[in-house]
């Protein structure tokens, strides 16, 4: 839809400074009671294949703000990134960059998106008890006609347990 609308928000425009077209942002805070979290999505997009690397960049961020176990505090760090640290964004994933993580969709039957990621797993690491700030966004870059979305599958928990193994005779 072309809503015709803008909004500037700074981290996804760290991203790519041209999303600021029909941007849709969803906030919320999580309490996970384990050691690290799992998201599982993916990003598709209408924009595949006529528009990549054409000026029509559209992006999706997943930052995430909170205690980082390893020290001091995540600080927006976007986990919507593939498993070689690249993110997620029409230009980054397509049939010519990274495309052991795209899906060509052209014409597809279930999903109107032309083209879309893989299911990504970015997985980040928690302090258990501890309150998390997500802020999902994804914005049209260049342009407001052909939309984007991401599909959220699951947010999981899980906590590793450390064991050892005695014998005895």
């Amino acid at each position: 839809t072309q809503l015709n609308t803008t909004f500037s928000d700074p981290n996804l425009i760290s991203l790519e400074t041209s999303a600021v077209n029909d941007v849709c942002m969803f906030e919320l805070d999580v309490i996970p009671q384990c050691d690290s979290l799992t998201i599982r999505f993916i990003f598709g997009s209408e924009e595949y294949p006529e528009y990549v690397n054409s000026g029509f960049n559209d992006a999706f961020g997943f930052f995430v703000s909170g205690p980082n176990p390893a020290g001091g505090n995540y600080n927006a760090v976007n986990i919507a990134r593939l498993p070689n640290n690249t993110t997620v964004s029409i230009d980054n994933v397509n049939a010519g960059s990274n495309s052991q993580y795209f899906v060509n969709n052209t014409g597809g039957d279930f999903l109107q998106y032309n083209g879309y990621t893989v299911v990504l797993s970015p997985r980040i690491k928690v302090e258990p008890c501890q309150t998390y700030h997500f802020k999902l966004i994804i914005g049209d870059a260049g342009d407001d006609s052909f939309d984007s979305g991401v599909l959220i599958d699951f947010i999981s928990c899980t906590t590793s347990i450390e064991g050892s193994v005695s014998t005895s005779t």
